[in-house]
């Protein structure tokens, strides 16, 4: 997120306190090859289907890749206990990770579930291990 200025700020957590409504996201961002922490990557999280608008939350990785644990909101749990309601309760939602010198990377539809802390990895690809070129295409 963007502060008043317009410089990048760390987002906060919807609350301080995790709530039944709530589940908590780590996102781990490391080198392609899985050994090395990235830092400070832009870590930016949508609702499910929502990337064309703005972020829900905007978050930096730190020096151990990691970014700070962010409690977004969750169906209640209470809904589990609907017939049929399968394989379960969570709300989904998107990640794009960004930084100079590597690929973007887009993890679309990640489950969070209620009172729960989940960790996403991230593997990002530099760009000079592939000579520019996207390894998608």
């Amino acid at each position: 997120m963007l502060d008043a200025n317009g410089d990048m700020r760390q987002a906060e957590p919807i609350e301080d306190v995790p709530t039944i409504n709530t589940g908590s996201l780590i996102v781990f961002v490391l080198d392609a090859g899985g050994a090395l922490p990235v830092t400070g990557a832009r870590v930016r999280i949508y609702h499910s289907g929502d990337m064309g608008g703005e972020p829900i939350a905007e978050l930096i990785s730190g020096e151990n890749g990691k970014t700070e644990a962010i409690y977004l909101p969750t169906p209640p749990v209470s809904i589990s206990d609907i017939p049929d309601r399968s394989p379960g309760v969570f709300e989904l939602y998107d990640i794009v990770v960004s930084l100079d010198g590597y690929f973007d990377v887009v993890s679309r539809n990640i489950p969070v579930y209620p009172q729960v802390l989940s960790i996403q990895p991230v593997y990002m690809v530099p760009m000079t291990r592939l000579g520019g070129q996207n390894p998608g295409l």
